[in-house]
Order: C-alpha cells, then structure tokens, then sequence
C-alpha cells in the first residue's frame, strides 16, 4: 500500500501544490483540486486514474469525500486564482 508520501510526492510531479490552510492540493493548469482526505482514503491507481483524467471543459474539478456546495467552491477558487 501506498504511503501518503508516495501520493503526495505523485501529486507534486505532476506540478500540485499543498495549500495548507485549506488542506488541498491544487494545480491550477490542469484545474483541479484533491482534498488530504480523499489522497489518505483512496488508492495510488484511483489518484493516478483522477490526475491523468481529461479536463476538457476546463473548469475546476474537486476530489473529494464530501460533497462540497457551490459557495465553499467559489470561495476555494477565488483564493487559489
């Protein structure tokens, strides 16, 4: 089994960043967002699978193991923008 440090450090190759504060790893080209708890809870193929995933309409996608609403995304963004 994969360690969190092995995922992360796959995030980070794949130009992710750690926002502390919000306990997120964002890449803004490829404009998505895992949560930690979705990295911790889910398998290296599974994360691996969601980076590689096509954005085609270019918005930002969230993994994540809660459902998040709209304000909590808008108010994510607009500090990561």
């Amino acid at each position: 089994m994969a360690t969190l440090d092995e995922k992360t450090k796959a995030l980070e190759e794949n130009g992710f960043i750690e926002i502390f504060t919000r306990d997120i790893y964002v890449n803004s080209s490829s404009r998505k967002v895992f949560s930690l708890e979705a990295i911790q809870d889910h398998d290296p193929e599974w994360l691996h699978a969601c980076i590689k995933e096509p954005n085609p309409a270019n918005e930002w996608q969230f993994y994540t193991t809660q459902v998040l609403d709209d304000k909590l995304k808008n108010d994510i963004i607009r500090e990561i923008s």
